[in-house]
């Protein structure tokens, strides 16, 4: 006869398996508390910008899922405002996640109505696992990751989060000792560092603005004539078109039409210039993809179809006339490679262009990087070919950067979040051995840069590879960029695990060496 506790002993041990094996959304509808960790995701305020959720690890974060058009929302949104007002000055990270179906139609005329003082995200991109049941909801995150369970978001529960937070805030770890000041402001010498590019865009904007059309030719032929790089190694050519151009991508249509008819003016103004001719089509390229936008094609209207295809129709032919110039200019390619892509060019066609390009000026990284993208499997290639683009990149460029090339394509596509972060060295082709060796060598060639240093730590990290990481943290000391690491608070959380030992870690210290004692 079994003893009398077996069965509640079976019972309690059955339960105890449900639990573990319940996602957290299905604990949650059961009334039990269990904590899910979400993995990075991004959602987009009204103005277009982007939010990493990867910015806010190591840090309490407060969400506020809600709609526009529920009668609870008004109560919701002052108990919202009171929380922003009381802890904005603190670590606590703010983030209301509208869900209206009718998207920014609706969201947007109901923040210029409410006059809200802070941003609103969009819910496209939530993660379904921690999803409420309800809205309005809150979801309390700890500096752990932790999400807890969601209530309804309403007046009465002020004091029960105001607790919450403040314990998250001034827990005693480390992180909140950190003060506020570090984690709205980049660190000086990597600010210094990023400002080298941001005078370049800031000068050719300000020439064209002013119709200096001879200085804009002039600082651009300095430019491409003596390859001239920013800290981290990047061309500031590509820079200086990035200043005619980047700034438009929220304009309304006037604006368009007055850079065009601006740069028209410095073609007549100059008529041998290839700068100019190479500035127009960059600028019909962002223009067709301002029609386009960046979903699927079958989210595109015939309309904006219609003019994404005859704007990079227009930028190809200005480029074209432009090639025939006695003077030359890379990025004129680069720009032609970036309309072709769009315009369906085939493999033989694009990689025609491609080797041209190379010939002309093999180390012009957008080149390479481009030609990756060109082979993303939802254009023209597969994870494969892409990866083997820059392994073909790095061999083409071996002589100047090693394998600085492999690792810078690897590194933008990871940023423009084709790759996502955690899936590199798991899920795709790509290799941290050569990667690391591609970080050695653009250290080698650029050592001032804390940028490409924050960059080496943040991959090694992402490979598992807590000895690199380590080396590359002492290097980098306080010099953190706050962006990459989404906080101080991200930063330190990633030195303590590299410098964390594991079991595995002592057993191989303590093993003896070939050729040694015991």
């Amino acid at each position: 006869m079994q003893p009398a506790y077996m069965k509640p002993l079976a019972l309690l041990l059955a339960g105890g398996a449900i639990y573990a094996a319940a996602p957290p959304k299905t604990a949650w509808r059961l009334g039990l508390e269990k904590s899910a960790h979400p993995e990075d995701f991004f959602l987009q305020d009204s103005a277009g910008k982007n939010w990493n959720y990867a910015q806010c690890r190591g840090r309490p974060t407060l969400f506020l899922v809600f709609t526009t058009a529920c009668p609870a929302t008004p109560d919701s949104t002052a108990l919202m405002n009171g929380l922003f007002e009381r802890f904005k000055d603190t670590q606590l990270c703010f983030i209301p996640v509208a869900s209206d179906d009718g998207g920014w139609a609706t969201i947007r005329p109901w923040m210029d109505a409410t006059k809200i003082p802070y941003p609103v995200y969009y819910s496209a991109g939530f993660p379904n696992d921690i999803w409420p049941n309800f809205v309005p909801a809150m979801f309390l995150v700890g500096r752990d990751g932790a999400v807890r369970k969601p209530f309804q978001a309403w007046s009465g529960k002020k004091s029960d989060i105001e607790n919450w937070i403040l314990a998250q805030l001034y827990d005693g770890s480390p992180e909140s000792k950190i003060p506020i000041k570090s984690f709205k402001e980049q660190d000086p010498t990597l600010e210094q560092e990023y400002k080298a590019r941001d005078d370049v865009l800031t000068q050719s904007g300000r020439l064209l603005a002013s119709h200096d059309f001879a200085g804009l030719d002039a600082f651009a032929a300095g430019l491409r004539d003596r390859k001239e790089r920013l800290p981290g190694g990047r061309w500031k050519l590509s820079s200086f078109y990035d200043g005619l151009a980047d700034d438009l991508e929220n304009a309304d249509e006037a604006a368009w039409q007055g850079r065009l008819e601006a740069i028209n003016q410095w073609i007549q103004a100059s008529s041998g210039s290839v700068t100019a001719r190479v500035a127009l089509a960059r600028v019909y390229v962002e223009y067709a993809w301002k029609a386009r936008g960046e979903g699927y094609a079958s989210t595109v209207s015939e309309e904006n179809s219609r003019a994404f295809h005859d704007r990079l129709a227009k930028a190809r032919e200005i480029l074209q006339e432009a090639d025939k110039l006695p003077v030359k200019c890379p990025e004129l390619y680069h720009t032609l490679q970036r309309a072709g892509g769009g315009l369906g060019w085939d493999r033989v066609e694009f990689d025609a262009l491609y080797r041209k390009a190379v010939a002309f000026e093999p180390d012009y990284a957008p080149f390479h990087i481009a030609r990756a993208w060109y082979l993303q499997p939802q254009w023209y290639g597969s994870d494969r070919e892409l990866v083997s683009a820059a392994e073909d990149a790095a061999q083409a460029t071996k002589d100047f950067e090693g394998m600085g090339l492999y690792t810078r394509i690897l590194w933008y596509m990871t940023v423009k979040n084709y790759f996502h972060p955690q899936d590199l060295f798991t899920a795709t082709p790509a290799s941290w051995p050569k990667m690391r060796q591609g970080f050695v060598d653009i250290q080698k060639k650029y050592p001032s840069s804390y940028g490409n240093l924050n960059g080496f730590a943040h991959f090694a990290c992402l490979a598992g590879d807590k000895a690199t990481a380590r080396k590359i943290f002492d290097q980098i000391g306080d010099h953190y960029d706050k962006d990459l690491w989404g906080s101080p608070a991200g930063y330190m959380r990633w030195r303590r695990w590299a410098d964390e030992t594991t079991l595995r870690d002592r057993i191989i210290a303590l093993a003896p060496r070939k050729g040694g004692g015991s």
